[in-house]
């Protein structure tokens, strides 16, 4: 009887022991599914985070970094250019032939080349009916006032951002020259680029003899803005670019970032 009943009870362990190992083993795949599910849940929440950054960053347009400009995807809240209108244009806003800053982003952002010497101040349309942007009440700073002061500069080319938004401005200095071992001053000295008011290019005449050239700003390679070689195709040009290579002989250079699609010729003479 008692052996009987000690098997009975051996039994009934190893049916308790088979439940609970069961019972355990279950609880460890809901353990391991938790797992899967905790990976991938945090998995797509770092893909969408990621993605999203880089759209965000895919909005800045860089234009205003190294004087690249892509054209904005959304759609932009403002003028389609703004005109740069001054002493040097003899404040005329509706000239056939005048300074532009274009939309980098959708967020207010304009920029672009322009020559200035002393007063002036950008127009939203070609003429004065507004809104115009001048200066603001600090450095740096815009005003849409109608008895907003001038915006001034020393005579030179420059790189400008505007944001009509945040209004606020910079304004920078960039006097291009070519540079490369087939001008007469090889790596180490530019020849200067004159700007030509007459259709808003930069040009020089000069002799060049086979091998390669740059065009870059204040005779430094550091400058922002201002270091531009080969583009895509022939006469393109490209923010930091590779040599543009050429042949010997005496050429009109012209280079022209008046607009976006910035561009040289080497006119022969």
């Amino acid at each position: 009887m008692k052996m009987v009943m000690r098997f009975t009870e051996v039994k009934e362990k190893i049916i308790k022991n088979k439940a609970i190992n069961s019972t355990d083993k279950v609880k460890g795949r809901h353990r391991r599914v938790i797992r899967i599910g905790a990976f991938a849940l945090i998995f797509v929440v770092l893909f969408s985070f990621v993605s999203t950054f880089f759209k965000m960053t895919d909005a800045v347009n860089i234009a205003t970094i190294e004087g690249f400009y892509k054209e904005p995807k959304d759609s932009i809240d403002g003028p389609e250019q703004l005109y740069v209108v001054g002493a040097h244009q003899n404040w005329t806003p509706d000239a056939a032939v005048i300074g532009k800053l274009y939309p980098i982003d959708a967020m207010g952002n304009y920029a672009g080349y322009a020559y200035l010497n002393g007063e002036y101040k950008c127009t939203s349309q070609q003429n004065w009916s507004g809104p115009n942007y001048g200066a603001g009440s600090t450095e740096g700073t815009l005003s849409t006032a109608e008895d907003a002061g001038n915006l001034t500069a020393e005579e030179g080319y420059y790189y400008l951002t505007f944001n009509i938004k945040e209004l606020t401005y910079t304004v920078q200095l960039v006097n291009f020259g070519v540079i490369g071992d087939a001008t007469p001053g090889g790596w180490n000295e530019d020849t200067d680029l004159v700007y030509d008011p007459a259709d808003l290019k930069l040009k020089v005449d000069m002799t060049l003899t086979d091998g390669t050239i740059k065009f870059r700003a204040n005779d430094q390679w550091d400058v922002p803005n201002g270091d531009f070689g080969a583009g895509d195709s022939e006469g393109k040009l490209a923010p930091k670019g590779n040599n543009i290579s050429v042949t010997a002989g005496d050429y009109q250079v012209v280079v022209d970032l008046s607009t976006p699609d910035y561009t040289y010729e080497l006119i022969t003479k």
